[in-house]
């Protein structure tokens, strides 16, 4: 397998161990999705009055990258991305960083690294997925409900209730934006390891 452990990363108590695996791009592929949500409505009518209403029709585009990359050892690996938005083309040279979890065998790609240009691109969902507290998009949910609560409790009177619960909801969204915030850190801090030790073959 050609995927290397680099470096392990602690967030908080948790170890993460950082894998690469770096090739050349055999062929890149993007396309849109659309989906459309809403519309519609309903109303009431009685004796000639009433109302109506319609949903408003939304409309939510996703970008998809797939690529396909082959190591110098000959081994490939296809990666499938959603709103990336990667800038990638065939004979580029390009760093995929995994990260596991201490204790598993496998783990999503959370940063691409372009030799050819020099950009690293993040993948936001698994890079909070690696980083974030067990549910926590559960937690974000909760901290804004709290937060919001919080401050509605402030402007009502209540001070100390109020004071609490935006503190709570404040502080416990402020502490996960760290966690993500010093884990992209982290890796951030291999670049310079990246363009030298794991670029395209020297001719």
């Amino acid at each position: 397998m050609s995927a290397s452990l680099i470096t392990t990363l602690h967030v908080g108590s948790r170890p993460i161990e950082i894998h690469t695996f770096s090739g050349e791009v055999l062929e890149s592929q993007k396309w849109t999705t659309t989906q459309i949500s809403g519309g519609g409505g309903g109303g009431y009518s009685h004796n000639g009055t009433g109302f109506s209403s319609s949903a408003p029709v939304r409309s939510h585009t996703t970008t998809h990258d797939q690529i396909f990359v082959r190591a110098a050892s000959g081994e490939e690996r296809a990666l499938e991305l959603s709103d990336v938005h990667l800038a990638v083309r065939k004979g580029q040279w390009l760093t995929l960083v995994l990260a596991i979890r201490a204790g598993k065998h496998e783990g999503p790609y959370v940063a691409i690294l372009n030799h050819n240009t020099g950009s690293m691109d993040w993948v936001a969902k698994a890079v909070n997925d690696s980083c974030g507290p067990m549910f926590y998009n559960l937690l974000i949910v909760v901290g804004v409900f709290a937060g919001v609560g919080g401050v509605f409790a402030l402007l009502g009177g209540t001070f100390f209730t109020g004071l609490l619960f935006a503190g709570l909801g404040i502080g416990g969204i402020l502490w996960i934006v760290r966690r993500r915030k010093a884990f992209k850190a982290g890796i951030s801090a291999l670049t310079t390891q990246l363009r030298t030790q794991h670029g395209p073959p020297k001719v």
